[in-house]
């Protein structure tokens, strides 16, 4: 079966872990992480209250990206919610309920969801919002509402750009702590639970501190806070930034008892396998796209670990919302690993797939694949996946070890030592626990694999080349529209 190999390659055995305080001693960014904790983790107290409403009520931001709009579709579907709000980067409500049903459409969940009905559609309701302050650029009316109202809050806006600092970021931090005041000031016998989108890249170094074990090499990334803030990658200001606000999270939950804070390390999402709408610009479309640029594909030691963006928000929903089956077992707060637990190793395993739908290419060695691009006219508008040149360049660099890693760690051991390592273990035994949905999750095949080229061969690739948003965004909503959500 592919991704099924049990033993570990040989060179993850001879990679010692590196020294977490001689790593931290080398990272600056630790401090200024460390003073954004502090900032942003002062909360209101709960004055506990008998709720004057049944039901459920969940606010979810993030709404017009992949993830986010699914989330919407699937909590709007279910029976026990009453109403979602719908908080968006928008200039007028309208611009704001325009801007949900444009994505909902070009995510074509009505394809994806059978019962995705005019009844679920009435109940997103949609609001433009400026997370970063302390009101959220709500109305006082809404804010009333809202905690009169609110259950749950699933919060997944978040600026995507790995070239960004930290402090970039500060208005994202902000928001987490906004929410979870709103959490807090609910009037009900306890708090709205905050559940939070935090990344993988958020412990992006721990493969590289964690110590194998010392039978099988394995190295393995538990469901829990790191040991230290070095665990995140240095020169990545999202993930810094995601580590902080899982720390926030933690900090509100020790400071106020009755409110459940999750945070979710979201893995490597594609496309659902119906439509196989998948973010072209992301690493892993724009390097597949190199194939047609210049008849070739690298060769190389990489996992990938595709979760079908439903599967994804159908967890998301199962661990953020009371068990349906069972609303009487709380769900626990913590740290969740939202990861396919199913690895594809990309030469053996997902090349041959490529072949198999199709797709024709040489394999060939990594660096004579970036030389074949660095060949190109350097114009990144003709060629979309020129943009993400100097990452694989400096991968490269990295995996030869002939300059040093990232964050002045040592090079050539890097490359063996990373969340995209087909060994490294991601402990996923808390989200499977209490998440159905995840548990249905399997080795990505020929079905998924094949559904995402076609959406990228047949429109994906050409909508990034026209510079159209996402990829995924149509031009207009009609269906839709005639809803009036």
């Amino acid at each position: 079966m592919p991704g099924g190999k049990d033993t570990p390659r040989e060179e993850n055995k001879l990679v010692p872990p590196m020294d977490i305080e001689d790593l931290a001693a080398k990272m600056p960014h630790i401090k200024q992480m460390q003073e954004y904790i502090e900032k942003y983790s002062s909360f209101v107290k709960h004055d506990p209250q008998p709720r004057s409403v049944t039901g459920e009520y969940v606010l979810i931001t993030g709404v017009t990206g992949g993830i986010g709009s699914h989330v919407a579709a699937q909590v709007a579907m279910r029976d026990d919610v009453k109403k979602v709000y719908c908080l968006v980067r928008a200039n007028s409500p309208q611009h704001a309920r325009q801007r949900v049903l444009d994505e909902l459409e070009a995510r074509r969940v009505g394809a994806v969801y059978d019962n995705f009905s005019p009844k679920a559609l009435d109940k997103l309701h949609a609001y433009p919002s400026e997370m970063g302050k302390p009101g959220l650029g709500l109305s006082p009316s809404v804010l009333e509402e809202l905690k009169t109202n609110l259950t749950s809050v699933i919060h997944g806006a978040w600026i995507i750009n790995f070239m960004l600092p930290l402090s970039a970021y500060v208005d994202n931090i902000a928001s987490c702590q906004h929410l979870i005041n709103l959490c807090l000031a609910t009037r009900s016998p306890k708090p709205a639970a905050f559940n939070f989108l935090s990344s993988l890249g958020a412990v992006a170094f721990m493969p590289m501190i964690a110590p194998a074990d010392p039978k099988t090499g394995r190295i393995s990334i538990p469901e829990e806070l790191p040991p230290t803030l070095a665990a995140t990658d240095p020169n990545q200001g999202y993930g810094q930034s995601k580590l902080v606000c899982e720390h926030i999270c933690h900090r509100a939950s020790v400071q106020n008892p009755s409110l459940t804070t999750r945070s979710f390390r979201i893995g490597q999402v594609v496309g659902d396998d119906v439509t196989g709408i998948w973010n072209p610009r992301e690493n892993i479309p724009r390097m597949l796209q190199t194939s047609q640029l210049v008849g070739a594909l690298p060769d190389q030691e990489i996992g990938v670990r595709f979760l079908p963006v439903d599967k994804c928000a159908g967890a998301i929903v199962d661990l953020s919302l009371p068990n349906l089956n069972d609303a009487s077992t709380p769900i626990p707060g913590g740290v969740f690993n939202l990861t396919n637990p199913h690895v594809l190793r990309w030469t053996e395993d997902l090349i041959p797939m490529l072949r198999a739908h199709g797709m024709r290419f040489e394999t060939v060695a990594h660096h004579e694949w970036l030389e074949r691009l660095r060949a190109l006219p350097q114009d990144t508008k003709r060629y979309p996946p020129l943009k993400l040149l100097p990452v694989w360049g400096m991968w490269e660099v990295q995996r030869a070890g002939s300059a040093p890693g990232v964050g002045g760690a040592p090079g050539g051991g890097t490359a063996k030592r990373n969340i995209i390592s087909p060994d490294v273990h991601w402990e996923v035994d808390r989200t499977s626990t209490w998440s159905p949905v995840f548990r249905t999750v399997t080795l990505p095949d020929q079905r998924l694999v094949s559904a995402q080229l076609r959406w990228l061969e047949s429109e994906g690739w050409e909508r990034d080349g026209r510079g159209q948003g996402r990829g995924g965004a149509a031009a207009g909503s009609k269906s839709l529209a005639a809803a009036k959500i």
